[in-house]
């Protein structure tokens, strides 16, 4: 069977990967576009052992999506290998992939936060092209990712505009009205509670969700043990465990959005920013975001969110109606009508080799991080 997209991604993702990954099928699907979904199992980046998302099984009740398993090959007019780490190695079930365009979905940027290379992105092009004898063009998730793989242009091939993720706006409608009490503001953040996830010193994660009688703290899904290796005082903090509400009632609970993480990490897209922005909260940031984000957020450092919550605290007004701004900004630029049009496009282009704009790092610096990276692997198969 001959199918219009295949999508190829490690079931095991949880968080933004897959959620992004679910709104792509089920706009394909409501777009009557036959879609085949392929589960692959990679080696070195998860456990032996784990879960399917949710999502597959869903996908497994759509009129015009197919679960494959079990193929010889699999026929599309356009193909996505969604995240690079999921090929950093061999899979362990690769299958011929023929079709006219095929793109590898960013989730990762190429560079870490302290500007070492996160990974080989030749050597995932060539585990790609033995195992599924396609080359693909490297699709950015955002602006951000986009300056990444600008870095070690003209040797990679992008996609003329970026694939990011998106939503279905519908079903992020705000029920509670924000910043409406500045004696008591609800403050949070939710997300998979992994360490890289999190700011790497006590001072800047409690900087970064400031408790006070005045300073409700709700946070869903934390890493227990990072922070309580950094002795962070939770005393006065709502913890809840990872997805055990839904997220729109979680973030429909906040007024604020205060989100930080380890200096090491880059956040490619930021899913869950845009999720608190589609309910109506208010976001604070670290200032590269700025490049997905624009003017709808706050941009800072750890310690100095205390000082722009006072800043908010004094202008309830002025911030809700930035908060509306926000809101209305990620719902047209990020609604999942988008993503049939974008296939479209997609579905025609040859992509194009970087030629201008700006870059994460210079060019003779991303060879010399690529040797790097090169050299530490080579030691690790020694």
């Amino acid at each position: 069977m001959k199918y219009d997209v295949s999508i190829l991604c490690d079931p095991r993702f949880t968080g933004g990967t897959s959620a992004a990954l679910e709104t792509d099928v089920l706009a394909f699907n409501r777009a009557g576009l036959k879609t085949a979904v392929i589960p692959l199992s990679s080696n070195g980046f998860f456990l032996e052992e784990g879960p399917w998302h949710s999502a597959y099984g869903e996908f497994l009740r759509l009129a015009n999506v197919d679960v494959i398993t079990n193929a010889n090959s699999v026929t599309s007019e356009v193909a996505f290998f969604h995240h690079p780490g999921i090929f950093r190695a061999p899979v362990s079930n690769p299958l011929p992939v023929h079709a006219k365009k095929t793109f590898i979905v960013t989730h990762q940027s190429l560079f870490k936060g302290d500007g070492t290379m996160e990974y080989d992105p030749f050597a995932i092009e060539r585990n790609i092209r033995r195992q599924f004898g396609v080359r693909p063009v490297w699709a950015p998730i955002s602006g951000l990712a986009r300056s990444h793989f600008a870095s070690v242009s003209p040797f990679l091939k992008v996609s003329e505009e970026d694939w990011p993720n998106t939503f279905n706006t519908d079903l992020w409608t705000p029920r509670r009205p924000k910043l409406r009490d500045a004696g008591l503001l609800v403050i949070g953040r939710h997300g998979r509670p992994h360490p890289d996830k999190w700011p790497n010193r006590k001072n800047l994660v409690e900087s970064s969700l400031p408790a006070s009688p005045a300073t409700k703290i709700r946070v869903m899904g934390a890493p227990d043990e990072h922070l309580r290796a950094l002795s962070v005082i939770q005393d006065e903090w709502e913890v809840l465990p990872f997805n055990s509400e839904p997220v729109t009632e979680f973030l429909d609970s906040l007024d604020v959005f205060s989100y930080f993480h380890s200096p090491t990490w880059v956040e490619s897209f930021g899913r869950t920013i845009a999720e608190a922005m589609l309910m109506g909260v208010r976001c604070i940031l670290p200032v590269p975001l700025k490049q997905t984000f624009g003017p709808h957020a706050h941009y800072c450092t750890e310690e100095e969110v205390p000082e722009v919550i006072k800043n908010i605290r004094a202008n309830l007004e002025r911030e809700r109606e930035a908060a509306a701004l926000a809101q209305a900004w990620v719902a047209e630029s990020f609604n999942t009508a988008s993503i049939v049009p974008r296939f479209n496009r997609f579905s025609k282009s040859n992509g194009f080799r970087f030629k201008h704009g700006s870059r994460a790092v210079p060019p003779i610096q991303a060879a010399r991080r690529l040797l790097g990276i090169k050299r530490r692997n080579r030691a690790k198969q020694l």
